[in-house]
C-alpha cells in the first residue's frame, strides 16, 4: 500500500466518522402527544365525545408503553392507558 493511498483511507474515515450522528430516533415523547391530539380530533363525532372528555388522561399516559418497557415484566406489558378508561364507549 502507498503513503498516499493510507493517508486518504485515514482522511477517508475520519471524514465517515465526523458525519455520522451519534444517535437517531423517529421522534420523541412530544411527537407522540401530537399524534395522540390528531387521532382523536379525526375521529368520528359519536367516538369524539368520549375520547375529548379523556384527553387528558390519554396524554398523560400515551409513553406509558415505552417508558415501562424496560422496568415491567412481559405480562405487565400488554396493559395499555385505554383499559384505564371507563365505561369504554363500546
Amino acid at each position: 500500500m502507498s503513503r498516499r493511498f493510507q493517508i486518504n483511507l485515514v482522511l477517508g474515515i475520519a471524514l465517515a466518522l465526523l458525519f455520522l450522528p451519534a444517535a437517531t430516533y423517529a421522534w420523541g415523547n412530544n411527537a407522540n402527544r401530537l399524534i395522540v391530539n390528531r387521532a382523536v380530533d379525526t375521529l368520528p363525532a359519536d367516538l369524539r365525545a368520549f375520547f375529548d372528555a379523556n384527553r387528558s388522561i390519554l396524554l398523560q399516559h400515551v409513553n406509558d408503553p415505552f417508558v415501562g418497557a424496560e422496568k415491567l415484566p412481559l405480562s405487565a406489558k400488554i396493559n395499555f392507558c385505554i383499559w384505564k378508561i371507563r365505561p369504554l364507549p363500546f
